[in-house]
Formats: C-alpha cells, structure tokens, sequence
C-alpha cells in the first residue's frame, strides 16, 4: 500500500505554464517507498511520468491546460492514484536552481505582465530584496549567494499588491564550512 503526498513547487499549480510537482511516497509502515507511474490528463491522455530519486521523493515537470484535471497514477510497486489540485487560470510558476554555489537561478513564469518583490531570507534575516517587472511569459533573475550564510534559504515572491504568492525553500552555503582551530597554553600535560 502506498501513499503518495504532491507538492508544487512554488505553491500552484498554474495553467499554460510548466509547472514542476515534487512527491513524496512512503509505505504502510510510513516508510520511504520508491515508486515511479504516470501522469494522465482527464481523457486519458498521458502527460508525464515519473520515478523516485532518493528515498521515495522525486520531481516531475508537465504543462497543465486550464479546465482540465490530471491524476497521478502510481504504477510500481502498488498502485494508488492522486488527483492534482485544479491548475489556476493565472498566476506565478517559480522555479529555483541551486547548482551553482556562487548564486541561486530564480526563474518565474508569469501569465501576464506585474512588477513583483523577491525577498531572499536565511534564518528571519534578509539577504536579498529587489522589485522586479515580469513580462508574460519566463523571467530569470540571479541571486548572488556569497553574502549568505550555510542554511535554507526561504525565497519569496510578492505580487505589486504586496501579497505572498509563491514561495520555495532552497539550501545554501552547502560549501561553507565551520572551521575551528585550537591551541593549548602547554606542550604537554602531565
């Protein structure tokens, strides 16, 4: 018996735009489970697939239309199905990129054109803030991380009415390390 929990990454999923869904799937006994399935639209129409990575999580990306529904289909090692939540008409699609240890690539897809905030925060503290005018369509901003410090970082994206409207946790500083030297007042100790 498996479970299957979906996560769009950002927070929507939007329609006509790519939207990237993470999952997680454990078993009866609540333990990871590796899975793979499919993904189909409501006429039966495959429209992506997927398989786990690492411990039962993974990622698959797909380009939802509006007024249809999707279901993902778990097809190994049991079967079991989820309903996506219903795409909305417009929105923000946020996708975040931490491959690099030198910055974090933003990208948004918009459906139509706003001027927007990005925060960048680590612990409470914010180390990056810009306004930022999308166009309809992909829109890439480049966050420089050396000012960060090792930790998740939570990026968040406004609308121009000052409302959350996607949000993405990424870690940062993986490279950065604590290093600590120590000395001693004697050679030797009896």
């Amino acid at each position: 018996k498996i479970s299957l929990q979906v996560f769009p990454e950002g927070g929507d999923i939007i329609a006509g735009c790519e939207n990237v869904i993470a999952f997680k799937a454990v078993n009866e006994f609540n333990k990871p489970a590796d899975v793979s399935g499919i993904v189909t639209d409501d006429a039966g129409v495959q429209v992506a697939s997927f398989k786990s990575l690492h411990q039962g999580m993974g990622t698959f990306a797909f380009l939802p239309q509006a007024h249809h529904t999707y279901t993902v289909t778990v097809t190994h090692p049991a079967q079991t199905t989820v309903v996506l939540p219903d795409a909305l008409p417009q929105g923000f699609a946020l996708h975040a990129d931490v491959s690099n240890k030198q910055y974090i690539n933003v990208n948004v897809e918009a459906t139509q054109p706003e001027v927007v905030s990005m925060v960048a925060q680590v612990r409470g503290s914010i180390y990056y803030a810009t306004e930022w005018t999308l166009q309809a369509g992909k829109n890439n901003l480049v966050i420089p991380t050396a000012a960060f410090p090792m930790g998740v970082c939570q990026l968040t994206l406004f609308d121009s009415k000052e409302i959350e409207r996607c949000e993405r946790l990424v870690f940062v500083g993986y490279d950065k390390r604590l290093n600590v030297a120590i000395s001693t007042d004697k050679e030797y100790y009896g």
